[in-house]
Formats: C-alpha cells, sequence, structure tokens
C-alpha cells in the first residue's frame, strides 16, 4: 500500500490511473469499516481501478473537541489494518482547524476532483463531509451531477451482523467496561495496545512474577482496571501472558493507572522495546489484598487460568 499526505501526490503517481475511493477516519477498523473497504477493493478490481482509503490524522476530535482517552490503535497500527484489507494507496490528510472550516463544495472541488482520476466512490451508510456535516451521499451525488463527472456513486449498506450495532463510541464503551470478548468480536480482532517498555520498582520480581511495565500514550483508550487473559507480541513472536490494568492498590504509592504485564515463559531483558498486548477476557476486577502471600497466591490463580484459556 503506498501513502500519500495529499492528492497531488495521488494523481502524479500515475496521471493515467484511474481510481476508486472511500472516505472515514476508520478508528479502530471495525468489522463495519472492513466491510466497506473490503467492498471497495472489489469493486475496483472488478473495473480495473486502484483503491484509495482517504483519512484524517490526526482524529478530528481531536481538533476539535481536544478530547484524549478515546482513540483505539495508533496511527502506525490504523495502517497496517487498511493495509491488511488489500488497499492500493491511503491518503491521509493533515486534519486542522481550516480543514475543518472548508465548505462541501471546496472538500470535492480541492481533493476528490482536483483531477479527473476518481472514477468510483464508495462510502459508508453514515457519510457526511464539508463544514457543520453539511455534504452527505445526497449531496455528492447532485455535485457530481450537476458537475457531469463521469463518477460511479455507491453506498455500503449498515453492516448490523445478527442485528448488533457495530460502530467505534460502542466499541470504546465495551472497552472501558472491561467487556473484551464482545468489544473484539465486534472488532473483528482482539483489542489491542502498544507500549514502550519502562522500569517498574520490580515488586513483581520479588513477588515472583516478573512484569513488563508500559509507557502509554493517555489518548488511547484503556481497559477498565481488572486483571486479564492477553497475549504479547516482541520480535513477532507470540507470548500467553496475564495483564494488570489499574493502581496497584496493594502497594498504591500514587493514583496513574498502570499496564504491567506478565509473560510466560519468558526471560528477557527489553526495556526500551516495544510490545503489544491483545486483551481476551477480563478474569476479575483490581483489588486490594491484606497481605504479599494473599496477593501471590492470586496472581498464581490468575496465571493459571490465563494459561487454560487457550487451551
Amino acid at each position: 500500500m503506498r501513502i500519500h499526505n495529499n492528492f497531488t501526490e495521488l494523481f502524479e503517481y500515475n496521471s493515467k490511473k484511474k481510481f476508486g475511493i472511500t472516505i472515514g477516519n476508520f478508528d479502530g477498523v471495525h468489522r463495519g469499516h472492513q466491510q466497506l473497504i473490503k467492498t471497495l477493493v472489489g469493486k475496483c478490481k472488478e473495473k480495473g481501478l486502484e483503491s484509495v482509503v482517504m483519512t484524517f490524522y490526526p482524529h478530528p476530535r481531536e481538533i476539535l473537541e481536544n478530547n484524549s482517552d478515546f482513540l483505539m490503535f495508533n496511527e502506525n497500527a490504523r495502517r497496517d489494518l487498511i493495509a491488511e484489507l488489500g488497499v492500493d494507496h491511503l491518503v491521509v490528510i493533515a486534519f486542522n482547524r481550516d480543514f475543518s472550516t472548508m465548505s462541501a463544495d471546496q472538500f470535492l472541488s480541492q481533493f476528490l476532483f482536483l483531477k479527473d482520476q476518481i472514477s468510483l466512490i464508495h462510502v459508508g451508510h453514515d457519510f457526511f463531509f464539508g463544514a457543520d456535516r453539511q455534504g452527505d451521499f445526497s449531496y455528492l451525488k447532485s455535485y457530481i451531477q450537476n458537475h457531469k463527472k463521469n463518477v460511479e456513486l455507491t453506498s455500503e449498506e449498515e453492516f448490523k451482523p445478527k442485528g448488533a450495532l457495530i460502530s467505534s463510541t460502542e466499541i470504546r464503551r465495551l472497552v472501558k467496561s472491561g467487556e473484551m470478548q464482545t468489544a473484539n468480536e465486534l472488532l473483528g480482532r482482539p483489542y489491542f495496545l502498544d507500549g514502550v517498555v519502562i522500569r517498574g520498582d520490580g515488586r513483581g520480581k520479588t513477588l515472583g512474577f516478573p512484569t513488563a511495565n508500559f509507557i502509554l500514550d493517555r489518548r488511547y483508550i484503556l481497559p477498565k482496571n481488572g486483571v486479564y487473559v492477553t497475549k504479547t507480541y516482541f520480535n513477532k513472536m507470540l507470548y500467553h501472558s496475564v495483564t494488570n490494568v489499574g493502581v496497584k492498590p496493594t502497594f498504591k504509592v500514587e493514583n496513574a493507572v498502570c499496564v504491567e504485564t506478565n509473560i510466560f515463559d519468558f526471560d528477557k531483558n527489553i526495556y526500551g522495546e516495544t510490545l503489544r498486548v491483545e486483551f481476551h477476557q477480563k478474569i476479575r476486577d483490581e483489588k486490594k489484598f491484606l497481605s504479599s502471600n494473599e496477593l501471590i497466591s492470586q496472581i498464581k490463580n490468575d496465571v493459571e487460568y490465563s494459561r487454560q484459556f487457550f487451551n
């Protein structure tokens, strides 16, 4: 997949190429997003077009609402997930306040129809664009007709397998509630966190369960405080693990939430390295124990539960 920062780059890649495109934020690249993008890719292959996904960075909510704690995956992960769907080109538009004030007509003339190389536009059922969301499917259809553009416009039906609502908002709610199995079903993959390993207080090792402690970007959502069955990826190798999200109440010294993972059958110095931790099921809530021995006994139970989970 080729990545472009604007449509000029895309069109200059090959001025004779024709493209099919879809547009969206695609935070999480959940099953609904996957269905939309796969449909686009399939249509493009049938018509001899190259497929394009147009998206934005940073996420508009970061700029317009100054939100934190709402993104699901970082930008590199999002790009990788889109690439896995067979997309030929990703156009990532820098989102800022000036861009947010652009009218629907300006958006179309300065981006999609900068050149006459877009032959197919396939959008989601809830597609909006332009300042104050003034543009929608009907608006786009009228624009194409009024400007006599030779463009096929189609829309994806709402994707509701088994009647389930699939939306980024619902998935965020499920993750924050610790309902990982339902969240993962809607995502079409396990929810994961990427983090850089830092030195912790060493207490896990003292207790006999050394952990990898994470630096995490505050923009990304965390599962509800508790202990989880997880898988950990390091250098493309998969390890089973158990992960605690929370404030370590038994030895509480501050309120900062941390993520620490006990990786099974693993004994390497990985400070400064990046890990990916997938969350599969919540085992229990975080709780304060009366003694270190009580905590050790519970951790042993957590580890055993997690080991058995995938058997």
